[in-house]
């Protein structure tokens, strides 16, 4: 029996985390000046010994208004920079976090107020949660560690050694459709670190596919961690169902060439490249090359993977996170191909970005990497600068 049906998916939620990424208050009231909220607890559930934070949210035609009030600790001091522009490492003081624009803020008898506008290009589409922090410090002589990390919506007492800004599965459902209306059906904008490909050609014969699968990927970093989304859209084919249900749990599996599968690629101008394979099935692959055909190493794991297979509708979606030490280094090409067909002993179908011929004849080759759309800034250079063990290269950058 074929899966039922599904008729959600949602490809933006790990990106609007990210980006709303500190702003973290307990739900008091929505009106029509907002939706206000107040930080009552620590990041791990203890109430506050002070008042606490205030956080309204305002939905304007040009973005998201945030206003803060919250008392004032002084503690640690002025971090210096201007006011009003972004400053690196903010979190080194008493802030409340807040995405790195234009920001304005007055200390008055104890207490301080800001106000922020962030554009609506800097959201990702299908907003559905977020959360917010407060940080400051306490007197350094009273105690042995003077750091506070507060949280509107905390993780369970006890269960973590230290607070983790980016523990989404506690962040709360947020009506971001109320503050920002076209959200929920937008596109990725520039300040997103993406690169989208669609696979459009047959490689054999080099004719434009009625039913083209796309891919979206998008570069993560933060101080704390870096990788690589992948979003991606196909179509199912016959014979699609032949493995059986979509697994809850993703697993790696060897054995996809025969079924139908997307893959997709992330190389660099050595040609070195990491492909990842799925199927409709919930199974995937991991494979990293030193160069085309000669592969380095397979069967690792990924991060936060969903597939979600529509038989009804004849389509499938993946996302999936991708650990930057699976990445290679100085990533400059995206690829993507989608595989199936193969049926009663007939031949597969290969469709991808790009098609090549030998001797005016088409020929199947997916890692033709100077053939891979291009793609810069996915990543902070600092971060893909270099390749992890993983890869098994000596200080030279060769196969070791």
């Amino acid at each position: 029996m074929a899966p039922s049906k599904r008729n959600s998916y949602r490809f933006a939620l790990p990106f609007l985390i990210q980006l709303v990424l500190a702003i973290h208050p307990t739900a008091l009231g929505k009106d029509s000046s907002g939706m206000t909220y107040q930080i009552k607890t620590t990041w791990d559930g203890l109430p506050v010994d002070h008042d606490p934070v205030s956080v309204t949210l305002v939905g304007k035609e040009e973005g998201v208004e945030i206003l803060v009030d919250a008392p004032f600790f002084g503690i640690p001091g002025n971090p210096g920079g201007k006011p009003g522009e972004p400053f690196d490492k903010l979190w080194e003081y008493e802030v409340r976090t807040l995405l790195p624009i234009q920001f304005e803020s007055t200390i008055n008898s104890g207490r301080w107020t800001g106000k922020a506008m962030i554009p609506a290009s800097y959201f990702p589409p299908g907003v559905t949660r977020f959360n917010a922090y407060a940080i400051h410090d306490v007197e350094h002589n009273s105690v042995d560690d003077p750091r506070r990390y507060e949280s509107l919506f905390p993780t369970p007492t006890d269960k973590y050694p230290s607070a983790n800004f980016h523990r989404l599965e506690y962040f709360q459902p947020l009506d971001f459709d109320s503050l920002q209306p076209g959200n929920k059906n937008a596109t990725l904008s520039d300040p997103w670190p993406h690169k989208e490909v669609t696979a459009k050609y047959y490689l054999m014969g080099g004719k434009l596919s009625d039913n083209t699968s796309s891919l979206t990927v998008t570069g993560v970093s933060s101080n704390e961690s870096a990788y690589v989304e992948i979003l991606s859209r196909g179509f199912l084919h016959e014979g699609a169902e032949s493995m059986g249900a979509t697994g809850v749990d993703p697993l790696p599996d060897e054995n996809l060439d025969r079924y139908e599968t997307m893959r997709f690629y992330l190389a660099n101008e050595k040609r070195r490249l990491l492909e990842i394979i799925f199927s409709p099935n919930g199974r995937y692959d991991v494979k990293m090359f030193e160069e085309p055909y000669k592969r380095v190493s397979r069967g690792h794991r990924l991060t936060d993977v969903v597939v979600m297979a529509d038989y009804e509708e004849k389509t499938w979606n993946v996302t999936a996170k991708v650990p930057l030490e699976l990445v290679p280094a100085s990533v400059s090409r995206v690829g993507l191909a989608a595989v199936y067909g193969g049926v009663n002993g007939t031949d597969p179908i290969y469709e991808t970005t790009y098609y090549v011929t030998n001797a005016g004849i088409c020929i199947t080759d997916l890692y033709v990497v100077k053939q891979y759309p291009q793609v810069t800034g996915l990543l902070n250079p600092a971060l893909n600068e270099g390749y992890s063990d993983l890869w098994g290269l000596d200080d030279k950058g060769t196969l070791e």
